[in-house]
């Protein structure tokens, strides 16, 4: 038998299922270090097709999550066990897909969940356990517990072995964490952050950080706004089905600049100008804090990805123009302080503004100063991650 086709489950428990899917019904749970056989080369959205002779209960053949397999001869492969392994379909990229983009970035405000996922959990229904060891597993905090540890399938790998060096935070658009959760696992290929901060200061993992998240993406039609490098991107703001603070006679344009009709907004519409083409004045707040950067804040060049070399935060809060104790309560700043500070000491990154800095600073056209908003506390944030980097 190929050795390549044969892999060992790598979490505590892995379900084995009847069907490709988390409700279907559960045949056997395979232990750590089971062995299984992959038995054809299709990946069913993230399901592998497997035979299992587990001891003492007997032979099955059923769909496991692959994600939670490991190469079972080590030396047969240079993939971690949470890569791509080999034989998948590469994973639905917002950088990669035609226009106009579906991918909104951050799930701000939340989109409507489909698709399917996995709970890295303790209950008995799950589709994988995390590891007990105390220690850094393929890109999974240690820190963050098991319940809180999710499997969201938007993610990829590190494009040219993209280093870390900025930490991106954002706001979630809303305060019901069961929504953003099924958002985030159910939804594959649309959005995802590496991490969730509570108002509790309760921390949830959705992607390892070695991995590629989907939480800051640029569309087609603003990269090529930032491309041009005038600083002419301030005249336009991406256009939202739900946002209604557009002006009256806003211009709406489609993905090539053409004037978009009115019944066809709903449909068409990528970008909206103000009827003069002046600049928007949301984008003061951009320049009062960078100055007239004629791209917006580590656009270094000509399409840039701020996904591959960021970590990024959701802060569970539906933001504030001003401070507010309610959109930004102290724990939660407590709890994202320290995780900053443990991100910035283990990357070796400067706790600093700039390397830690908003969704609304890497990509202003699709956030214009809302993301994580005026009123979220950068000097807080960053005196706490301070802290926490000096007490490591």
């Amino acid at each position: 038998m190929p050795t390549e086709k044969i892999f060992r489950v790598s979490v505590r428990r892995l379900n084995l299922r009847a069907q490709p899917a988390n409700d279907a019904g559960i045949l056997a749970k395979l232990a750590a270090g089971q062995a299984v056989v992959r038995l054809d080369d299709v990946d069913r959205a993230g399901w592998w097709f497997v035979f299992a002779d587990t001891p003492g209960d007997g032979i099955f053949v059923g769909h496991v999550w692959a994600e939670f397999l490991s190469p079972a001869f080590a030396l047969q492969t240079d993939f971690p066990g949470d890569a791509i392994m080999p034989g998948s379909p590469p994973l639905l990229d917002e950088w990669d897909m035609p226009e106009p983009d579906p991918e909104d970035d951050d799930a701000s405000p939340p989109r409507e969940p489909v698709g399917g996922g996995a709970l890295i959990d303790s209950d008995d229904t799950t589709d994988g356990a995390e590891a007990e060891a105390p220690a850094w597993t393929s890109g999974w905090n240690p820190d963050v517990s098991a319940e809180r540890r999710h499997v969201n399938g938007a993610h990829g790998a590190r494009r040219s072995n993209g280093t870390i060096d900025q930490v991106i935070i954002h706001i979630t658009g809303t305060q019901d964490l069961a929504a953003v959760v099924n958002t985030f696992t159910k939804s594959p290929g649309l959005a995802s952050a590496h991490y969730l901060v509570c108002p509790d200061g309760a921390v949830h993992q959705f992607v390892a950080e070695d991995q590629r998240a989907f939480h800051s993406g640029i569309i087609k039609a603003v990269r090529k706004l930032y491309n041009r490098g005038d600083g002419s991107w301030r005249q336009y703001k991406r256009y939202f089905s739900w946002h209604k603070g557009y002006p009256k006679d806003a211009i709406y344009l489609d993905a090539a600049g053409q004037v978009v009709a009115p019944s066809q907004r709903q449909t068409s519409a990528v970008l909206v100008v103000p009827a003069d083409r002046s600049e928007w004045p949301d984008f003061q707040y951009f320049d009062r804090r960078w100055g007239r950067l004629p791209k917006p804040f580590g656009y270094l060049s000509d399409n840039h990805d701020p996904n591959n070399n960021s970590i990024g935060i959701e802060v569970l809060s539906v933001g504030a123009r001003t401070a507010s104790s309610q959109a930004y309560s102290d724990e939660m700043y407590s709890a994202l302080g320290a995780l900053v500070g443990d991100i910035c000491r283990r990357h070796q990154l400067p706790i600093q503004f700039g390397t830690v800095c908003g969704h609304e600073d890497v990509n202003p056209v699709e956030r214009w100063g809302w993301d994580p908003n005026q009123g979220f506390d950068w000097d807080k944030l960053l005196r706490l991650a301070r802290l926490q980097d000096h007490a490591a």
